[in-house]
């Protein structure tokens, strides 16, 4: 009797898994576990006893009154409402929950319990890959691929990797964390509908479910539906028609969480070049600086100072768009030979394209790249890593080279993790690796006024002015201090620049430009331009009424133009 033949919707390669033993996890394997997550926490234990930073903790939490004060009508301002840009309410209410925690228990906010809960989903996320790499695993066609300490090794490469510290050790980006968490949740159930292993509806809808919080954790998980469909090109037996009809379905999901997001960043500098070649050459320099940082990641920082306008002053950077430009030309010759080694490659660099240059966004006028930003691309870096060392046939040097590789991240990610203890080491160890970056030359610049060393603090405020010559605060400090600083003649050069273009500062209150009056006035006085300082003074008045500095320079100035 003749055998009836395979359904035409199950997975190529379903009748080969019928014909060889299942691969499952040896017990031995389990080891591996342990060692991830031992290995995890050994890395990043020690900033449980870290505190807020400057660096956006103090704003998004510490520092906001919705956080600290976590009662139930705040957190509803936080799904009905845009903060900082965004519109991340499931972060937003996760800091809320864990302020109330540390308030309910301590009563007092405690950064470890922030820090914790980073560490704890930073190691979910590590056993969701090892899934993520399972699925992907068995519908390949390479042996090792199948090999469930293969998935272990990616896992371990994902968790240990140096880039992802700054995404652990840095409270404020709880957001990639979370999104990656539901993205990667989105991506195993829906890989597991395509191999027909449960079922289709039910759990459709709850990896478009997943996708939804994934977007509200962080937009730009809008990327996942196109990971997705890399994955399903290479490693997927169903149609791409049907793998694409997917995606966009989950493109249709996520796009008015991203219109919304975008709307609220409408304020943000446009700082590209509007020629396409700009944002191609801007792209270029940021995947160059990722893959520099990947195969040797040492001097990390949260900020690299590598604005769009240095990459497209720097013309040894057109020679950069030879990499990119050699990626197209291998994923297209090889899209049909090399199916699954395309399909990773596109999986990794599909995370990088909105964050590097394509498009405009407010981190970008202090820097095109960032660690944190690569948090989507690692599991498939880590899988294209294993390929490579599968190459290597003496099975003793392949596995003491993985070994060697995986203890080397494990050293590297301990000693950096500590560079992120308080704000002050944070800040040094950034204008160490780039001098010019905005956020470590204001931190150090809070420090040395914290000093009452303010020779020092205005040369690093005047160094971030160089980046963001509009930042209200900025100004009006740089004002301030030339004026303690009895510099007056530089003082005058400096606020004239900014009385002469006010228009630049039109949607800020009225307390600042008369902060500015104020510190002309006085500068103005200082120079013996009492005339000129009366009529500056008056202006600071009519804006923010008197103040016992203002009233006391009017008198002086009136006083002596009696006297002449």
């Amino acid at each position: 009797m003749r055998r009836p033949t395979q359904p035409s919707g199950k997975s190529k390669f379903a009748s080969a898994r019928t014909l060889s033993p299942k691969k499952r996890v040896n017990p031995g394997d389990y080891w591996l576990f342990v060692v991830l997550v031992a290995g995890t926490i050994l890395i990043y234990y020690a900033s449980l006893d870290y505190g807020f930073l400057l660096f956006d903790d103090n704003r998004h939490i510490s520092s906001n009154a919705l956080i600290t004060q976590p009662d139930f009508a705040n957190l509803i301002k936080f799904w009905t409402g845009t903060f900082f840009d965004l519109y991340v309410p499931v972060v937003y209410t996760v800091w809320w929950t864990l302020s109330w925690i540390s308030q309910s228990l301590w009563g007092e906010l405690l950064p470890g319990l922030f820090h914790a809960a980073n560490l704890t989903i930073h190691i979910v996320n590590s056993i969701l890959v090892y899934a993520l790499t399972r699925l992907i695993g068995k519908n390949s066609e390479r042996e090792f691929l199948k090999n469930p300490a293969t998935a272990i090794i990616v896992a371990i490469f994902f968790a240990w990797h140096p880039l992802q510290v700054e995404a652990v050790a840095w409270i404020s980006s709880l957001r990639d964390l979370l999104a990656f968490f539901f993205s990667a949740l989105y991506m195993i159930l829906v890989l597991s509908v395509w191999s027909q292993k449960i079922n289709n509806t039910k759990a459709l809808l709850l990896a478009h479910f997943f996708l939804i919080f994934a977007l509200l954790c962080k937009p730009v998980a809008i990327v996942s539906p196109l990971i997705l469909m890399s994955l399903g090109y290479g490693f997927s037996a169903r149609p791409f028609k049907k793998i694409l009809k997917n995606s966009i379905m989950g493109l249709c999901f996520g796009l008015p969480i991203v219109i919304v997001t975008m709307m609220a960043q409408k304020h943000a500098t446009v700082l590209i070049y509007n020629p396409m070649w700009g944002r191609l050459l801007v792209l270029s320099d940021a995947i160059t600086f990722y893959l520099g940082k990947l195969l040797l990641p040492i001097n990390l920082a949260p900020d690299y100072f590598r604005t769009p306008g240095l990459v497209l002053a720097d013309t040894f950077n057109w020679v950069k768009i030879l990499l990119p430009a050699a990626l197209i030309i291998w994923v297209v010759k090889f899209r049909e030979t090399k199916k699954e080694l395309v399909a990773l490659v596109l999986a990794a660099l599909i995370p990088m394209l909105p964050t590097s240059g394509l498009a405009s966004f407010s981190f970008q006028k202090f820097s095109t790249v960032a660690d944190h930003y690569l948090y989507f691309s690692i599991p498939f870096i880590g899988m294209l890593l294993v390929i490579g060392l599968s190459l290597i046939a003496e099975k003793r040097v392949r596995l003491g080279l993985t070994c060697t590789v995986l203890l080397s991240l494990l050293i590297l990610s301990h000693n950096q993790a500590r560079y992120w203890k308080d704000s002050t080491v944070l800040a040094t160890r950034t204008l160490e690796v780039s001098p010019g970056s905005f956020m470590g030359n204001i931190i150090i610049y809070n420090y040395y006024i914290e000093q009452e060393e303010y020779t020092t603090a205005v040369e690093h405020l005047k160094t971030a002015l160089l980046v963001d010559d509009r930042s209200p605060v900025l100004v009006s400090s740089t004002g301030e201090l030339m004026v303690i600083l009895e510099r007056f003649e530089e003082a005058r050069m400096f606020i004239e620049k900014y009385v002469n273009n006010l228009d630049h500062f039109k949607n800020q209150p009225p307390e600042f430009i008369a902060k500015i009056y104020l510190n002309y006035g006085i500068t103005l006085f200082h120079l013996d331009e009492n005339d000129l300082a009366r009529q500056a003074l008056i202006k600071a008045r009519k804006l923010h009424g008197n103040s016992p500095e203002l009233e006391k320079y009017l008198n002086l100035a009136a006083r002596y133009n009696e006297e002449k």
